[in-house]
């Protein structure tokens, strides 16, 4: 009788009842008792369907948990598929098939609803046991290979309950064409009497109701050549009749006048954007025509300017739908595709207003009172007196606030205990008894493990890959939203990098994720980067880990999921190490090289284990990068802090001898102290020794060879979707292919041609520029192509070593580095350009920065010993001068920490300061370099001893010779 009522009170043209329960031969009696004239059963007496005229349903294909009908009524025509999924994930793979079949010949609005007997992500179900993670994967790829929306609900979330079990296993999802086409669809949840299922009501309306439209601002009018003038000119005009306002009065008079004049502006300047592109492509086609018939040099101009016109006009329109989708990740993909127009369209469909409660509590559905309700509840909003009862006297206003008032600003903002937002877990042990008397005394809610707080599953136990179903389902719906038929692969592989790879972000830093939640995930992303439409072949040509890793090995810049999963616990480690340190350490002096390093045969903790896993926790690598244990080979875990070994702010030797050998003691007793230092935590990975993912990433990642041929594919200057296809996969697929399935014999010299043909036709189409070629003039003769601008010849520069002002020393510095082997040098000379003293010597397990500073130190300690206090260093690396002149907050590794605080400490007694030279005017120091590369020991130069390849280089430098640098 409930049925027979729903059908009378909401009018139903078209019925279907899932698992009747009763035999097909009552349908016809059924049919007519319900007030409908035609009906149908499938094979299987699981699904019925019942309709009345106009309406005319025929069926495409029945089977036993499907049926495909093709439905016609007065003004649209579409496919309807009516679903009883069976409970067994075994069967339901026969039915996704049977949907994606059906999808493959579909070409017209399409609807697909019923029970399917299964969710499509754990927040779809309470109670019971955890989801099968895999029927909601087959679940959620058929809704994804089949293209299929959801639209959005009204109602309760869950559609079944038995007991104390909730799902949604009932739901109605459409295809494109049916967003595109039909203009509003509303879908209900009513409420459940004697079946455990809710009825769905789908309510279709095929004509819309034209409101008036409010003033928005549109971005298109921006690139219009005449907007910045009307703008400045009616912004500065006078305000009439009251030109004396001032303040935010003045500011809104003047922006209500600006609304109606670009109103204005619109409508008569600016005019309808497709109505002007239609215009102009007319325009186009017209003077190419005219251009055929009478070429001339005027018409041929106009066709010119009739082109720009129209490129200019299709500029608009990619920024008037770029603002209508409210997308602003596409940069250099799609532009200005059908993928911009479905979007619009499925937001317009989630974000229709179906019903609104009037102010008596009643509700209406009629268009017209929803949009003048809406628009009467922001205007009340916004022009209400906010001070109650008309206060003119402010400071009272603490005086009113109520403890009622801070009970609700609580609940609001969460800034208190809000028994709301908290919870208590207990023991299975715990009585019934207790926890009611615990819930009573705190109002907390009892919650049982696994739940997620802060966005991460808090868990005990074994971690399990479920406890990342929420991730992945947001992975996918964030998929279901795109439409991949609408994007090319450049397309796809930008929304993948942007979108995709930012999702796990937040909870990979938390907890490491299992392998099969790193593959599961890496499996979507590939699945939609592959797939193109659904009547095209769908095969994945590459695995996943094949396409991950930079664009210069040949893959297409992606991370794989498994190296950002251990990529991102380093980043948690450089967050807590400094916490841990203060806590436990302090005032250790603590310089770590490599995250973290722990013994973790005693460490319980999922969240410990896997910072464990990088290794490195509260290790001091005292000696040139090296801990002390590791060359003992000890594991030292007594407390003994840092300052036991200090004394009076120096190291105490005989401490430090008492506990380790002689040698060891001096290396460490030779490194210079600063008591009221922080403890700091530098980064080994990084140069100036901050920590980033990006470089814990390409430590972790698994590396390919690196080749020069995928740097010029990839290069800026060629679009994404061309360096991606052609030739970066064709080339290596189509080619392939066409070798392995259609006996065409794999040639070089057709790859060769194919190769030049796109080079060319890039050329010719100013993707590539004359400028691409500089320097290769050779290779654009040999494809063909005529450079007709000319290129200026490199300009030289003219180099000088100068001398430095009376009083001052300069002090010019080298680095010098070979088959892994460093050498450095320096100079020393007067305001005349006379030698004091130069230096060289060798390095070793050193980089070039540490030899550039090495002897920037060894110069400054021989003019500390010569008693030179005006000093002026001159250096050739841009880096090395960067932290030599930001030593009051050093940014660098722990190689170059303690060189630069003792740099730092030693230029406290003179008088310096740090710049630049070219390496050609550093001649003297290069040399000195050198000589320190090749030798086995410090040496040191003077007026007596010197080379005489050095000696003349003195005399080419005092006497002021130039350089030429090229």
């Amino acid at each position: 009788m409930r049925l027979k009522n729903l059908c009378r009170i909401y009018n139903v043209s078209f019925l279907v009842i899932l698992e009747p329960l009763i035999s097909n031969t009552k349908l016809d009696g059924t049919a007519r008792w319900l007030g409908f004239k035609h009906a149908i059963a499938n094979v299987a007496n699981k699904i019925w369907v019942f309709w009345k005229d106009p309406l005319r349903i025929d069926v495409i294909g029945d089977f036993t948990q499907v049926m495909h009908c093709s439905i016609d009524s007065s003004n649209i025509h579409f496919a309807a598929s009516f679903v009883y999924a069976s409970s067994s994930r075994y069967h339901r793979k026969m039915l996704w098939e049977q949907i994606s079949h059906f999808h493959s010949i579909c070409s017209i609005p399409w609807l697909v609803g019923g029970d399917f007997n299964t969710i499509s992500n754990p927040s779809e179900c309470i109670g019971g046991s955890p989801p099968i993670s895999q029927a909601m994967e087959d679940f959620n790829s058929m809704i994804m290979d089949c293209k299929l929306t959801h639209i959005g609900f009204s109602g309760n979330k869950f559609t079944w309950n038995r007991g104390l079990l909730w799902q949604r296993l009932d739901r109605v999802l459409f295809n494109e064409f049916w967003i595109n086409s039909v203009v509003s669809t509303n879908i209900e949840h009513l409420s459940r009497t004697l079946s455990d299922h809710s009825p769905l009501l789908i309510r279709i309306k095929e004509k819309s109701i034209n409101f008036s439209s409010h003033f928005r601002f549109q971005n298109m009018w921006l690139l219009h050549d005449s907007f910045m003038d009307l703008v400045q000119n009616n912004w500065l005009a006078p305000l009439h009749p009251d030109n004396s306002i001032f303040g935010m009065r003045r500011f809104w008079f003047k922006l209500k006048r600006m609304k109606q004049v670009l109103n204005w502006w619109n409508q008569n300047v600016f005019k309808n954007l497709f109505s002007n592109i239609v215009q102009a492509e007319e325009d186009v086609n017209n003077f190419e025509n005219l251009c055929l018939s009478f070429p001339s040099v005027d018409n041929f101009n106009l066709l010119n300017n009739a082109k720009d016109c129209l490129s200019k006009l299709q500029v608009q329109e990619e920024t008037f739908w770029k603002q209508k989708v409210a997308t602003k990740h596409l940069i250099d993909g799609d532009n200005n595709t059908k993928y911009f127009h479905a979007l619009v369209n499925r937001k317009r469909a989630l974000n229709c207003i179906h019903k609104i409660k009037r102010d008596d509590g009643t509700i209406t559905e009629d268009g017209v009172e929803i949009a003048n309700l809406a628009v009467q509840f922001f205007q009340n909003h916004l022009n209400k007196d906010f001070l109650p009862n008309n206060i003119d006297n402010p400071s009272i206003i603490p005086n009113l606030i109520s403890d009622g008032d801070n009970e609700q600003f609580e609940l609001v903002s969460g800034l208190s205990l809000n028994k709301h937002k908290c919870c208590f877990i207990s023991s299975k042990k715990v009585s019934t008894e207790r926890l009611v008397a615990i819930k009573n005394l705190t109002g907390f809610v009892h919650c049982h493990l696994p739940f997620k707080y802060l966005g991460v599953s808090l868990f005990k136990g074994y971690k399990k890959s479920f406890l990342f179903d929420g991730l992945i389902t947001t992975v996918q719906n964030k998929l279901l939203s795109w439409d991949s038929n609408f994007l090319s692969f450049g397309g796809r592989l930008i929304l993948i990098k942007s979108v995709l790879c930012s999702l796990p972000v937040y909870s990979f830093q938390a907890l490491l994720p299992t392998t099969e939640v790193s593959t599961k995930i890496s499996r979507i992303c590939n699945k939609f980067f592959w797939k193109g439409t659904g009547k095209n072949s769908k095969i994945i040509w590459s695995s996943w880990d094949k396409v991950c890793g930079t664009l210069d090995e040949g893959a297409l810049g992606y991370k794989s999921m498994t190296d950002m999963a251990y990529a991102f616990p380093v980043n948690c480690g450089t967050i807590f190490v400094p916490i841990i340190v203060g806590v436990i350490t302090r005032p250790l002096f603590l310089i770590v090289k490599e995250i973290l390093e722990f013994d973790i045969d005693f460490v319980k903790s999922n969240g410990w284990l896997s910072l464990c896993l990088i290794g490195g926790l509260g290790v001091d690598r005292w000696l040139g990068g090296t801990s002390i244990d590791s060359i003992f080979n000890t594991s030292s875990k007594e407390n003994v802090k840092v300052n036991y070994f200090f004394d009076n702010n120096c190291w105490d030797f005989g401490k430090l001898c008492n506990v380790l050998p002689i040698s060891i003691a001096q290396q460490i007793f030779n490194i210079p102290l600063n008591i009221n230092s922080k403890d700091l935590l530098l980064c080994g990975l990084t140069v100036d020794g901050r920590f980033s993912v990006k470089d814990a990433w390409h430590t972790f990642r698994s590396k390919k060879d690196v080749s020069n041929l995928f740097s010029m594919i990839w290069h800026k200057t060629i679009p994404t979707t061309v360096a991606l296809l052609k030739p970066g996969l064709i080339l290596r697929i189509s080619l392939r292919n066409n070798s392995r399935f259609s006996d065409v014999v794999m040639n070089h010299n057709r790859i060769i041609q194919n190769v030049k043909n796109k080079v060319v036709a890039l050329f010719y189409a100013k993707l590539l520029t004359a400028k691409d070629f500089n320097n290769h003039y050779s290779v654009a003769s040999a494809l063909g192509i005529t450079l007709e601008e000319v290129f200026p010849p490199n300009v030289s520069r003219i180099i000088y070593w100068t001398k430095p002002p009376i009083n001052y020393y300069k002090i010019n510095v080298v680095g010098f580095d070979s088959d892994s082997h460093l050498g450095f040098g320096g100079i020393i000379r007067d305001y005349q350009g006379n030698l004091v003293l130069g230096f060289a010597g060798p390095l070793q397990n050193a980089d070039i920065n540490f030899a550039i500073i090495s002897a920037v130190l060894n110069g400054l300690k021989s003019c500390i010993t010569l008693d030179l206090n005006c000093i002026i260093f001159e250096v050739d690396s841009t880096f090395s001068l960067h932290m030599l002149n930001s030593l009051d907050d050093i940014t660098c590794n722990s190689s170059l920490f303690y060189i630069l605080r003792e740099v730092k400490n030693s230029l406290r007694f003179i008088n310096f300061s740090f710049s630049f030279v070219h390496k050609e005017g550093n001649a003297c120091a290069n040399w000195l370099a050198r000589w320190g590369w090749g030798s086995d020991h410090l040496s040191n130069f003077s007026g007596s001893n010197l080379p005489h390849a050095l000696n003349g280089l003195l005399r080419l430098d005092k006497v002021g010779v130039p350089y030429v640098k090229g």
